[in-house]
């Protein structure tokens, strides 16, 4: 839910003018710096609490978690990643990039120079024709905006997973577009580890940081009239005692 959060708040944004307009032009469209896009709870201009484009993958939490904040950047990780090369094969078709593009974008977690040399060919595409980068980064943002909406929709409660998500976008996809993007989703789940390691135990009880404490997560239990609604914390506690 919180990856959800972040992602639906991601797509909201990119439906504001003058945010893309700031957006590309601190950025000209590099989005893996750091950007209004990728940057959630903000504290300062520098600093933030989470970053959509982080290195987190499913090994780091599986032998348990205890913060649903940290569980969520994998997830949220790979969907940015996502969104970023679409928005690359957008620009690649429309032949505002050349192939080099995705050789430095793979380079990118090895070789901070190459981080360099994508800033340079963004700084030209934008400098070419800023309103076909525009266009190539809310073509992207419509195909994940839809393809969230439908993905979500169909998620029920019971036993959700990463890996499971990770297979009803591939399935949109094939629905969608012939499978045009699988090569590229299934490369961000991989690399994720999404799918392929699954997400340990909580390892303590939710404390007042955790929305699971939130009266809003509260829903009745028992259905019982009169019955007071258990929040997630106090349901954890008493599943946990002793």
């Amino acid at each position: 839910h919180e990856a959800a959060a972040d992602l639906v708040a991601m797509v909201a944004a990119l439906h504001f003018d003058p945010l893309i307009d700031q957006l590309l032009t601190s950025s000209r469209g590099n989005l893996y710096g750091y950007n209004e896009l990728n940057r959630f709870a903000e504290l300062s201009p520098h600093e933030q609490l989470r970053l959509a484009s982080n290195s987190r993958r499913m090994i780091d939490f599986a032998r348990g978690w205890t913060d649903e904040h940290e569980l969520s950047e994998p997830l949220t990780g790979a969907m940015f990643d996502i969104l970023v090369d679409l928005f690359h094969e957008e620009l690649l078709a429309q032949g505002l990039m050349g192939p080099e593009l995705e050789d430095l974008a793979d380079r990118l977690q090895h070789e901070p120079a190459a981080a360099d040399q994508m800033q340079a060919l963004f700084d030209q595409a934008y400098s070419d024709d800023p309103a076909l980068l525009r266009h190539a980064l809310l073509c992207a943002r419509d195909w994940l905006g839809v393809a969230l909406l439908a993905v979500l929709d169909g998620l029920t409660a019971d036993n959700v997973s990463y890996g499971g998500l990770g297979r009803r976008l591939l399935e949109f996809d094939r629905a969608t577009s012939g499978g045009r993007f699988q090569p590229l989703i299934r490369n961000n789940l991989a690399w994720r580890q999404i799918g392929e390691i699954p997400v340990g135990t909580r390892l303590s009880a939710p404390d007042n940081a955790s929305h699971a404490c939130s009266a809003r997560t509260s829903r009745p239990m028992g259905g019982l009239q009169g019955e007071r609604p258990r929040s997630y914390h106090e349901r954890w506690r008493r599943a946990h005692a002793g």
